[in-house]
């Protein structure tokens, strides 16, 4: 099987090695799609993804292929955002506030004030309304 497997950059293969080396011993060829190959913060951050491709002939590795930029990959990656901005509200994210705080970088702005003062049925009639946007959107 012939496997895209998406991520921001090298360094969080860390997360998803055992995967990695488990679909690469079964066979599969992956290709590890990043956004970015480098990360000023983060030295080394390509170290593991490098020895990945090193040892199991069927990894390989590199940028993804960006898509054109339209209005609405604009407008589809502010409600994708917004949908996960109400994901890290939810009650299992609690102690999570890294994340939380994280996931406000990217919502518009109308998104968190309507969020930040409507009851928990209106949002979930928001979040519906927003999947339903996202799936509309070529």
């Amino acid at each position: 099987m012939n496997i895209l497997f998406f991520m921001s950059h090298p360094g969080q293969a860390r997360n998803f090695e055992s995967t990695l080396c488990g679909l690469a011993e079964r066979g599969h060829r992956v290709h590890l799609a990043f956004d970015r190959t480098g990360k000023r913060n983060l030295p080394g951050v390509s170290d593991l993804a490098d020895s990945l491709v090193a040892e199991y002939p069927g990894l390989t590795a590199g940028h993804h292929p960006r898509p054109p930029k339209t209005d609405w990959s604009w407008v589809s990656g502010r409600l994708r955002a917004s949908l996960d901005y109400m994901r890290y509200l939810e009650p299992e994210f609690r102690d999570a506030p890294k994340l939380r705080r994280r996931a406000t970088q990217w919502p518009p702005m109308p998104i968190e004030r309507v969020v930040a003062t409507a009851p928990p049925p209106a949002r979930s009639g928001l979040r519906s309304a927003l999947r339903l946007a996202v799936h509309s959107a070529p």
